[in-house]
């Protein structure tokens, strides 16, 4: 039996977060065009506020969390394809 693999390049790149925390405010919106290192998305964590950005260069496909959601670490955020 062949096992599957996930393949997220099929859909695009996980945005993933680094720690848990309170996402604030999305810099970007679905379809919008973001290159390696534009900021996704702010989160506050630990009473700081942190950026989240993209790892590659492509379009936003989905958000997957809104303004004011609590997320844990490696919770996926967005996904970014072509």
């Amino acid at each position: 039996m062949e096992e599957i693999k996930d393949e997220p390049e099929k859909d695009g790149t996980p945005l993933t977060v680094p720690m848990p925390g309170l996402i604030v405010r999305f810099m970007v919106k679905v379809g919008d065009y973001v290159k390696a290192g534009d900021n996704i998305a702010v989160m506050e964590a630990m009473k700081m506020e942190i950026d989240l950005p993209s790892t590659v260069d492509g379009t936003v496909k989905s958000i997957n969390f809104n303004i004011g959601d609590n997320v844990a670490r490696d919770d996926v955020l967005a996904i970014i394809g072509d």
